[in-house]
């Protein structure tokens, strides 16, 4: 067991904590059991971990990451596991993971991401995840962004690092060669197409830059040809911006949204007839309906128009009144056909929500607690 400081390999898992290290050795430290779990599915080899057994002892998982590891897993106090860790209550292992190379030379996917300048790690980690979750393959870390392979970022990645093919240390030449012949939009607070109306299904790029300082210059010069331009998301409240990440996760969710059914493609500038009492076909867990946000003329997101149906078939029960979420409930509203709530409470919803103008019917009672409607 390995009890210095001092240790020649105690010493190098530190030293990863510095860029410049991580720079020279192309190497970079994850820690915690599920993103060394995430690390073993993805493939990935690990050289060298450190554990302290007395912590290992109590988890089953991390026992079994010990196993796998075999040989490059090494037994270290807990003292010493402190002072390589990032975090203030480790969970007794961590590993050096060698930075791979991307496994294409060019950008390969039908949208690119670019990050412009997200100096926050968490925002940057959380952008990567947002990334994989919706399908990018490739994502081109731009000038002035926070080092992707710091620790912070690694944990907010949860993971993504292995999942993705990153492309770093390019200056803004570098990066519109390698995007040429996509169409390249930036993100933008006003101005510039809508998001949902860009047809995404073309090969193109996305730049998600710094929420406070905007995009940068090298940015909106690669943004302004080939079809591009700025992209923004319309703000409903008083809000002044979006979160990057936030913005980032739905300018992505809508390109993956876009690209999963091309064959039913509207055009984005218009609002398709839905039909009355036809619930649109919304894709998988999809929050926009046919290239627009849900809330436009009056909807509202996961709400069921009046006279529809919800997603899994139930009747729906307003008529004309406030429209309910799928599966065709409220929040503490009875089912039409189901028994009565415990406490005698009537069946056929919940007064003031199922009938026009809020109304109460049959003299059934309000609700307890005074409310007969809203």
């Amino acid at each position: 067991m390995i009890s210095s400081l001092e240790n020649e390999r105690v010493r190098f898992v530190r030293s990863l904590h510095d860029k410049r290290a991580r720079d020279e050795h192309r190497a970079f430290l994850i820690e915690g059991i599920r993103l060394i779990e995430e690390a073993l599915s993805s493939g990935v080899t690990l050289p060298l971990a450190l554990y302290d057994p007395e912590a290992v002892s109590h988890h089953a998982r991390a026992r079994q990451l010990v196993d796998a590891l075999r040989e490059a897993a090494l037994p270290v106090t807990d003292r010493v596991l402190r002072s390589v860790a990032d975090t203030q209550n480790p969970q007794g292992i961590v590993a050096v993971v060698r930075v791979p190379e991307p496994a294409e030379r060019q950008p390969s996917g039908r949208l690119v991401l670019i990050l412009d300048a997200i100096q926050d790690p968490g925002n940057l980690g959380t952008i990567l995840r947002a990334a994989v979750a919706s399908g990018v393959s490739s994502v081109i870390i731009g000038p002035d962004c926070v080092d992707v392979y710091s620790p912070k970022v690694v944990r907010a990645g949860m993971g993504a690092h292995f999942h993705l093919d990153l492309f770093t240390d390019l200056d803004w030449p570098q990066i519109e060669r390698l995007t040429a012949g996509r169409q390249r939009f930036v993100g933008a607070p006003v101005g510039g197409r809508v998001y949902h109306q860009v047809d995404w299904t073309r090969p193109s790029v996305l730049i998600i830059s710094n929420e406070a300082s905007g995009p940068s210059l090298g940015a909106l010069r690669l943004a302004g040809g080939q079809g591009g331009g700025k992209v923004s998301i319309p703000i409903v409240g008083p809000a002044d911006s979006l979160n990057a990440a936030v913005a980032a996760g739905i300018l992505l969710f809508e390109a993956a949204r876009q690209n999963e059914r091309p064959a039913q493609r509207v055009d984005r500038g218009q609002r398709p007839d839905r039909g009355q009492g036809q619930r649109p076909n919304l894709g998988r867990n999809s929050p926009f309906r046919n290239g627009a946000p849900q809330w436009e003329g009056g909807w509202r997101p996961g709400f069921s128009r009046p006279g529809g149906r919800p997603a899994d078939g139930r009747p729906f029960g307003g008529q004309g009144g406030r429209p309910y979420p799928p599966g065709g409930r409220r929040p503490g509203d009875f089912d039409d056909d189901g028994p009565p709530p415990s406490g005698g409470q009537p069946r056929g919803g919940r007064p003031g929500h199922n009938r026009p103008g809020g109304g109460r019917s049959g003299g059934r009672p309000p609700f307890r607690g005074g409310r007969s409607g809203r």
